[in-house]
């Protein structure tokens, strides 16, 4: 781990290499959970929570970022950054949460908006993966029905024909 990032009281936040531990210890000497985020397929080089708390951005030497839920609830919800040709070494939010930008060993950086249906829209043009009908209901308030429908339609059209995510 290269950095990692904090927000206040920092004792909220605790890193172990490989998540070898599963409690952190409070300074009355009692122990707390914490969140593990597992998600990234190679090692996470940076962290950085949202101004506001909820979310917190993971870079990763797979070449991609994460964006999680701060309390790590809706795991399957986790959206993935993909585009840097090397590792993601770097990322931060702006002060104002609306974007998010990532530095990666491929010499460039990116700035992504964080608003979730504008990234949402964004990441149906350059991924194949199809948004399940949780996260259709969720973010793009669609109905149940319409949801199943378009995801449906939306693994049709990569050519798989999996059951409902």
């Amino acid at each position: 781990m290269e950095d990692i990032a904090y927000v206040e009281p920092p004792s909220e936040i605790f890193t172990s290499p490989y998540g070898a531990k599963s409690r952190e210890p409070k300074a009355d000497g009692s122990e707390r959970d914490h969140v593990v985020l597992r998600g990234h397929k190679d090692a996470v080089g940076s962290v950085a929570f949202s101004p506001s708390g909820d979310h917190i951005v993971t870079g990763s030497s797979d070449h991609t970022a994460r964006i999680w839920k701060a309390d790590g609830s809706e795991r399957d919800d986790t959206i993935v950054l993909q585009g840097h040709e090397g590792a993601v070494g770097s990322v931060a939010f702006s002060h104002s949460g609306d974007h998010i930008v990532t530095g990666s060993f491929d010499n460039t950086a990116r700035i992504w908006k964080a608003s979730w249906p504008v990234m949402l829209a964004y990441l149906r043009t350059v991924t194949t993966e199809c948004l399940t009908v949780k996260q259709r209901t969720r973010y793009l308030e669609e109905s149940d029905a319409d949801a199943l429908s378009k995801y449906r339609a939306c693994e049709r059209s990569h050519g798989r024909s999996g059951p409902e995510r």
